[in-house]
């Protein structure tokens, strides 16, 4: 067989595996199954799982249900959730955290201008994480609306910012050194350590167990093409949050508390995983040899 017959071949067998893996997965719905959704004041609660909820606030009454750079599937199994309702607040409890909502009773309007103001939510980690709960007797890890982030940030942005705060793990680098020599953690291990938070973004998980990526002003995109249509999913560009949702917010919490891999995961079930190539095409090297590698690597990120 002729070299380019054989790449010809493995070209086929490549795309037949891409094919049969992205066959395998249902397709992303960027619209929450009803029963996962709680409406209190001003704001709209979904629940995605026991540690992952979005909290949206909204000045007009009505929410986005767009899917966004970042969230592109919203239809999940509902999970197990308690609410609890007074004329003054809305609680929302997992197995993992507890969620309340101070509200006016106001549902659109004036007061209902601006992002979440301060001490309007407030979560509290029920599990264990590095620096609070668990039996040691630490405080619980908590978030507050207004102490643990910022206003509404309204300048364009077409992706999904996680707050910024002192315990985070941090994620990739998100550019290059500004200083020279680069990061050299040897010889000048206090220069490095500065670097390290200077060139590294934030990421999904922290030693408190609570994250909160602002999804706000997040490019949306339009309304995915049937299925086998020839046509891209292109973005929303005339109909950006920032252009006509000013008045609103969009937050994600991330509980991990110390399970890393699960928060990775949670966030991958709306997210979508990782392009990683299907493990028979990667050849019968990386299959006899790098299996054990390949495994653990899926088994955190998808």
């Amino acid at each position: 067989m002729s070299a380019v017959r054989t790449a010809h071949v493995l070209l086929v067998l490549l795309a037949a595996a891409a094919r049969s893996a992205s066959a395998a997965k249902p397709a992303a719905n960027p619209i929450a199954a009803p029963a996962a959704v709680v409406h209190s004041g001003c704001a709209r609660f979904t629940m995605f799982s026991e540690r992952l909820v979005r909290m949206e606030r909204s000045a007009t009454g009505k929410f986005d249900d767009r899917a966004s750079f970042a969230v592109i599937n919203r239809k999940l199994h509902v999970p197990t959730f308690h609410v609890a309702k007074n004329a003054s607040a809305t609680t929302i409890s997992t197995a993992a955290i507890a969620l309340t909502h101070r509200h006016s009773g106001d549902t659109q309007g004036a007061a209902c201008s601006g992002g979440f103001a301060p001490g309007e939510v407030t979560v509290t980690l029920l599990v264990e994480s590095v620096t609070g709960g668990g039996p040691g007797g630490d405080p619980p890890a908590t978030w507050i609306s207004g102490r643990d982030h910022a206003p509404p940030d309204m300048r364009p942005s077409s992706v999904a910012r996680i707050m910024p705060e002192p315990h985070n793990l941090n994620g990739t680098m998100n550019h290059g050194p500004s200083f020279e020599g680069g990061l050299d953690c040897y010889s000048t291990p206090p220069d490095c350590e500065a670097g390290y938070h200077e060139v590294w973004g934030q990421g999904l998980v922290s030693t408190t167990g609570l994250v909160v990526i602002n999804d706000t002003n997040a490019t949306r995109l339009a309304p995915a093409p049937p299925p086998g249509s020839k046509e891209w999913q292109w973005i929303d560009g005339p109909s950006t949050r920032v252009a006509n949702h000013i008045d609103t917010e969009d937050l994600y919490l991330l509980a991990s508390g110390l399970d890393y891999p699960r928060a990775l995961g949670d966030w991958a079930s709306i997210g979508g995983a990782p392009s990683l190539p299907p493990l028979a095409a990667l050849g019968i090297w990386c299959e006899c040899l790098a299996k054990t590698w390949y495994l653990s690597v899926c088994s955190v990120v998808l």
